[in-house]
This record gives structure tokens, C-alpha cells and sequence, in this order.
């Protein structure tokens, strides 16, 4: 499958990738952003760095893993769907072959490594990955399923998971009140407010204005009154902290680090940045106004 086909198809059922959300423990995706998603209302998430990383690294870290474990591993590029719960569905890395068993693979920044247990740990991948095997072992029938997490140089770690039918119970409740109670009867979850990924979903979502002026009920005026509290604080922390700095820098003169207490250092540098011309780009500016009617 292309781009465009695997995006088609994952917007057919429920996939591994989307437990983790529908289960609260996703911190790259909300509920109305993966209900917006399956419904073609929201485009999906620009490529970065990362997501591009993991496609080419996938290839090597299935290598590593078939050298190392002495297997033989199968590409698997098509939709898999449960033989009766048609919502589900699964799009695995690779199989095992002559086995019933999967590997799902992982290129994890060294930075995240604290979040992931021991090679050879059962269950010790990242709380958000949990989910996703589990899923995949219940749609294929599998009683195992391997990930393999790569951190960089010789950093492989292949972490085993079994079949757990308290987990096949919960996801299949949660896929299917996600699948028919909002997905199909097109009633979206309620927004998660406060997960670091709503603004930049709404952003999408609505990339431009129309010119249209709404009226705020009471809910609205609140969170206004909400906002502009928190930003006056917010600016009084910066004061607070400006000032602060001003008694470290004037203690300093011209000295590049000061030492505190235990390990803590304050460090000042010069830097200095290259000229560059800023490329033509547009974004939403929200910020509070008066009017003068």
C-alpha cells in the first residue's frame, strides 16, 4: 500500500495504534482527534523528523532482529481484520515466519530510553505501547507478539508479550463503543482540554477564519475570564523571574558560570546568529481585544 491507501484503510476500523488513545494513555492523540481522523474530517498529521526516521530505520531494526534471534520475518502490507469484529482491524511490521507470532518495531530517541524496561523484560516497553500487541495478537489470534525498540548504536532490546484475555475484553469494549457509538453515529467525544495536543488539533482543524462573530454564553466568558488570569499571572512570574535573573547577572559581571548549590550552575555565553531571511508562511494569531462598538 501507498501513503494514501494505508491511510484509507486505517480509517475502516480500529487499528493497534488507536487503543492507546481510546485507553486515555496517548500522549500524541486525544479521542475527537482520532473520532475526526476516522471520519475524514481532519487531515492526518504532517510527516516530522521522527515519523519519517521510524519508516527507514523499520527495514534495519527487522534485520537486527531476524540476525539476532536466528528467525526468518515476513513483510506484512496489507489491512488484517478480525474474522467477526469486522471494526477491528491491524496493520502489523512483520510476522514470524513458521510461527504465530508478530513483531512490531520501535526507533525510540535515546532521550526516551528511561520509559522502556530491560532487553528481554516481558511487558517492559512504554506504558503508551502496551496496547498496541495486545491488539494485534487478539485480531490475528496470536498467543505472542515480540516489540523490538532500537535506541541507537548497539542499543537493541526485544521485549516478549502473551496473550492476556482481560486485555482482548477491554479493547474490544472500548473499539466498540468508540467504533459505533461516535465513530458511526457521528456523535464526536468530548475535547481533552488539557492534552498537550487539542491546540495544535484545533489548528487543523480550523486553519483559517471566516469572518463570522460568534456570542459567548457563560461557559465561554469563563474560560475568557480563565485565560486572561492565568496570562496576567504568567506575566507576573516573567517579571518575578526577569528580576531574579538581573541579581544573578549583576553578581556575575563578566565570570561565565556561577556555581550554587550542589551541582547547580548558572551559566551566560555570547551567541551570536547568522543573518537569514525569514520564508513566506501564515498562521492564526488569537489574543485578546477590545472592540469599539
Amino acid at each position: 500500500m501507498n501513503a494514501e491507501e494505508f491511510m484509507k484503510a486505517r480509517n475502516t476500523g480500529i487499528g493497534g495504534s488507536d487503543i492507546a488513545t481510546l485507553f486515555g494513555i496517548n500522549p500524541y492523540a486525544t479521542r475527537l482527534e482520532l473520532y475526526l481522523q476516522k471520519r475524514g474530517e481532519i487531515d492526518p498529521k504532517p510527516d516530522n523528523g521522527q515519523t519519517k526516521a521510524g519508516r527507514v530505520m523499520e527495514h534495519v531494526i527487522a534485520s537486527m532482529v531476524a540476525e539476532r534471534e536466528g528467525v526468518k520475518l515476513r513483510k506484512v502490507n496489507r489491512t488484517l481484520r478480525h474474522p467477526k469484529l469486522s471494526f477491528l482491524i491491524a496493520h502489523i511490521d512483520r510476522d514470524f515466519v513458521g510461527q504465530q507470532k508478530g513483531l512490531e518495531i520501535k526507533n525510540v530517541s535515546p532521550r526516551m530510553a528511561y520509559l522502556w524496561g530491560n532487553d528481554g523484560q516481558p511487558d517492559a516497553v512504554a506504558e503508551h505501547y502496551v496496547p498496541q500487541p495486545h491488539h494485534y495478537m487478539l485480531v490475528l489470534d496470536y498467543p505472542a507478539f515480540d516489540v523490538a525498540a532500537y535506541f541507537g548504536g548497539d542499543d537493541l532490546r526485544i521485549y516478549p508479550m502473551e496473550r492476556d484475555r482481560e486485555m482482548d475484553e477491554l479493547i474490544i469494549q472500548e473499539a466498540h463503543d468508540f467504533w459505533h457509538k461516535n465513530v458511526l453515529a457521528g456523535v464526536p467525544p468530548e475535547p481533552e482540554f488539557d492534552h498537550p495536543t487539542t491546540l495544535p488539533m484545533f489548528k487543523r482543524l480550523y486553519p483559517g477564519t471566516n469572518g463570522a462573530k460568534v456570542e459567548a454564553d457563560e461557559m465561554i466568558l469563563h474560560w475568557a475570564k480563565v485565560a486572561e488570569d492565568a496570562a496576567e499571572k504568567a506575566r507576573e512570574y516573567e517579571k518575578v523571574a526577569e528580576t531574579a535573573k538581573n541579581h544573578l547577572l549583576a553578581f556575575m559581571g563578566d565570570a561565565a558560570v556561577l556555581k550554587l548549590d550542589g551541582n547547580r550552575v548558572f551559566r551566560r555565553k555570547l551567541i551570536q546568529k547568522k543573518p537569514y531571511t525569514v520564508e513566506a508562511s501564515s498562521y492564526i494569531d488569537a489574543r485578546f481585544g477590545t472592540t469599539k462598538e
